[in-house]
């Protein structure tokens, strides 16, 4: 037991609930606690999206018409909604896909039981402990020691490992790895970063189709205006 969480036990005297001893959360944060916050952080992520989205349309729509009075306002209106749809398309892809996507770029392949079934067996046993869902379990041939959850929600979810952490653990520390694994799904932590990590790519894959000066990558690469003629950069 650490001095600090000795000292705070003593002045808050016997039958008192203990203050926080992780300078995170407070002792009265629950899991509950985390899950609806994250939740509504992934919510709020989304709303943000479509609205920085929505924004740029709007700019864009402007830009193009060059300030003209009777077609401006038309335009932006227009801009915004194209962006809103393509928006809200972009956000299904990340809900729907996003795992899959994460998974794919990771390498990570996923198994069955028979071919590594100390690994399944303690990935069940953790979700049995947790009230969850069997999530799917992938294996990354990496020598680097990770591992990750992944997925919308626990009914959608997926672990993974490396094959360098898989080999350098015993079962017992294979099952802490993967009850911390777990309990990124049990609190949803693992929705608000899938959403953040393809819309981040999203918004990277967007930039690389523009030169710094505007002009599409597929027409500077064609010759009509090339990247040593006009300086341009990649974002």
């Amino acid at each position: 037991m650490s001095r600090q969480t000795s000292a705070t036990r003593e002045a808050e005297g016997p039958g008192q609930r203990p203050a926080a001893v992780t300078g995170a959360y407070p002792a009265s944060v629950t899991y509950l606690d985390l899950m609806a916050s994250n939740k509504r952080k992934s919510v709020a992520l989304i709303g943000f999206m479509l609205a920085l989205g929505a924004a740029i349309g709007a700019v864009i729509a402007a830009a193009v018409v060059g300030g003209q009075g009777d077609l401006l306002w038309p335009s932006v209106v227009t801009g915004a909604a194209v962006a809103l749809v393509v928006g809200g398309l972009t956000t299904l892809w990340s809900w729907f896909g996003g795992a899959a996507a994460i998974l794919a770029m990771s390498g990570a392949r996923e198994i069955r039981r028979e071919e590594d079934p100390e690994l399944f067996n303690v990935v069940e046993e953790v979700s049995i402990a947790a009230g969850l869902p069997m999530p799917r379990v992938y294996v990354m041939q990496d020598s680097a020691l990770n591992a990750f959850a992944t997925g919308r929600d626990p009914a959608h979810a997926a672990v993974a490992i490396t094959t360098g952490l898989r080999g350098a653990l015993t079962r017992d520390e294979l099952q802490g790895v993967m009850a911390h694994e777990v309990a990124h799904i049990r609190h949803y932590d693992i929705r608000l970063a899938m959403l953040m990590a393809t819309m981040a790519g999203l918004i990277a894959f967007a930039c690389d189709g523009y030169s710094a000066d505007g002009v599409p990558v597929w027409e500077a690469r064609s010759g009509r205006r090339g990247a040593r003629a006009t300086g341009a950069r990649w974002c």
